[in-house]
């Protein structure tokens, strides 16, 4: 994705989604602005873009959210083996968030 400067001002929006990491140039992405005020975030926490500026804001932010992503997935992974133990032979990331198991499965 070629977006290199994301503002977002004065809204509700509370957690962002994950897949906005995919604007991240760790991941591949161009992102080089990233604006975020007057939100009442707090996944990855507002304060993660306002202590460091520039794109080192970014990159702490980012940094949490993909913490917070590996964290649900493993979440998730440990709900799934628990009640289908069949299924941990997949990587994680076959195993989309909120995807029904027999959609992973192939079935």
């Amino acid at each position: 994705i070629d977006l290199t400067k994301l503002r977002i001002t004065s809204n509700q929006i509370k957690a962002l989604p994950f897949s906005i990491l995919k604007l991240w140039k760790k991941k591949g992405g161009k992102l080089e602005e990233f604006l975020v005020d007057r939100n009442p975030l707090q996944m990855p926490s507002i304060t993660a873009f306002e202590m460091e500026a520039g794109s080192k804001g970014v990159d702490r932010a980012f940094h949490l959210l993909e913490e917070e992503y590996d964290a649900q997935m493993l979440n998730e992974r440990k709900m799934l083996e628990a009640a289908q133990p069949e299924l941990m032979d997949k990587p994680a990331e076959a195993l989309a968030l909120g995807a029904p198991p027999t959609a992973v499965a192939g079935q």
